[in-house]
């Protein structure tokens, strides 16, 4: 085994997470165009449309209306297995590349070794914030649910005199809807931080595990890439916000460019690595 094989086989397998990362990304961006097409659809059902989108309230119209809207949910949900799987194969593949890389750091020079082992330290942070994000997700949707049952439970009384419940009344409702957007939003704000926190510590490994091989205009292409990464999932964690003011909802299309913008940056980072390190031709062992 030639020197800085293990090193210049874990960016290629790194190179290759990132390009399979970044379909996802693609995917990410067309889920964004359904879900506002899906949101439009069930928003105005019976209105006459907005920006020359017309929706009639004939029987036809609804039906029609109803079809295309299962259409999109069941595209939705193809969508969300597709990314589950490649998100898997993508870490995976990212994983391989960091441990080799970390595993011959040493023999890479003072310089590299520490940027290496940043990068494994980095790649353990972001699997341990998604654990607690999966977690966080359960506990959430309990709550959310405890909230739901309890509220409505609550909202009924019986009447011993007659044998009924008594319905709730408006004030009881809005209430209740009042209690659910809180836990809604804080939810949400929770999930945004634990997003941003992914993205954060994902880019930084992937853009230290050859910073102290690669030349400087791949470093460029790295720091420019991580860059662009964090600043899609600063607006992700912006666009919560859109259950205050909805209209800021409008900057969640902003996520994904910059994601795909960012990996596609990170990925010509470690193209000129490559191109600048010819190493042998067979895949070195595990």
């Amino acid at each position: 085994m030639v020197a800085g094989g293990q090193t210049r086989y874990g960016a290629e397998r790194i190179r290759s997470s990132i390009s399979l990362y970044r379909i996802l990304v693609i995917i990410q961006l067309i889920a964004v165009v359904v879900g506002g097409t899906v949101a439009f659809l069930l928003a105005v059902p019976y209105t006459t449309g907005v920006g020359g989108i017309g929706v009639s309230s004939s029987s036809s119209s609804l039906v029609g209306t109803g079809a295309a809207v299962g259409a999109l949910l069941a595209l939705a949900a193809v969508l969300v297995l597709t990314i589950l799987i490649l998100t898997i194969i993508s870490w995976l593949r990212w994983r391989d590349g960091i441990r080799r890389i970390a595993a011959e750091s040493g023999a890479m020079g003072a310089n590299q070794f520490q940027h290496a082992q940043a990068a494994k330290k980095f790649y353990s942070y972001t699997v341990w914030t998604f654990i607690i994000g999966i977690l966080v997700a359960i506990v959430a949707a309990v709550v959310v649910a405890a909230i739901i049952i309890g509220q409505v439970s609550g909202s009924f009384h019986f009447n011993a005199t007659n044998g009924s419940y008594s319905a709730p009344t408006a004030a009881q409702i809005r209430a209740a809807q009042q209690t659910l957007i809180g836990v809604i939003v804080g939810v949400a704000l929770l999930g945004g931080i634990i997003n941003f926190l992914l993205y954060y510590f994902a880019s930084t490994s992937l853009r230290e595990a050859i910073s102290g091989v690669a030349p400087p205009e791949a470093l460029a292409r790295l720091e420019s890439g991580r860059r662009n990464v964090i600043l899609g999932a600063a607006f992700n964690l912006a666009s919560i916000l859109s259950f205050v003011v909805p209209l800021i909802g409008l900057i969640s299309i902003a996520q994904p460019i910059l994601l795909l913008l960012g990996f596609t940056a990170l990925l010509e980072g470690y193209d000129r690595y490559l191109a600048t390190r010819p190493g042998p031709m067979f895949a070195p062992p595990g």
